[in-house]
């Protein structure tokens, strides 16, 4: 029995060798183009404007809800619009300027920097939990430009019944220590304080 000619054995062992070193050479390729793709998308995710809005007791007296609003990400927020459903009400809106009149929620934000945040009192803590006509939970959407367009808009809920199902810890800040100060001065009868 005789084997049939290949031709020269160590030619055809060398050029299987260079087909496997491309097709390994291949495949390396598209891992680090796929690593350098997602990388990228890594970088403009944490590169982008992050807009939230939350409700918050007040650090000065725990008797007041604030609702903040936070750019948390790392570039400019544009053109930034927030919407409440339900429309967004307060016990304190019996004042002259109900919240949904301002210009927080009809006009939005012209810009907000990264790291900036917008806080105002929302409202009053006891008046709220005595009020069953007034909602506790709300879905809030915000809409916003960023860096490279509109941003994808962000939905939160919102609900003010996770500050009524526990118990608060005051925290006495600068603020109080002040108050206390000048309570006790001018219980000693001491002028000019």
């Amino acid at each position: 029995m005789t084997w049939p000619d290949f031709g020269n054995l160590p030619e055809w062992i060398a050029a299987g060798a260079s087909i496997g070193t491309l097709a390994v050479a291949f495949f390396a390729a598209q891992a680090a183009f796929k690593q350098v793709r997602e990388a990228r998308a890594l970088r403009e995710e944490q590169a982008r404007p992050f807009v939230v809005v939350d409700f918050d007791l007040n650090p000065q007296d725990t008797f007041f809800f604030d609702i903040v609003v936070k750019n948390v990400g790392a570039t400019l927020a544009s053109n930034v619009r927030i919407t409440f459903d339900p429309p967004i009400a307060s016990t304190l809106d019996d004042s002259e300027q109900p919240i949904r009149a301002w210009s927080w929620f009809h006009d939005g934000f012209p810009t907000i920097p990264p790291g900036k945040e917008y806080r105002a009192i929302f409202d009053n803590t006891a008046a709220r939990y005595q009020r069953t006509d007034l909602p506790r939970r709300y879905d809030v959407t915000i809409e916003h430009d960023g860096p490279t367009g509109r941003e994808q808009p962000l939905k939160q809920t919102l609900d003010l019944g996770v500050y009524y199902n526990g118990s608060v810890n005051a925290l006495y800040g600068t603020h109080h220590i002040a108050k206390a100060l000048r309570a006790w001065v001018k219980a000693q009868g001491v002028n000019g304080f």
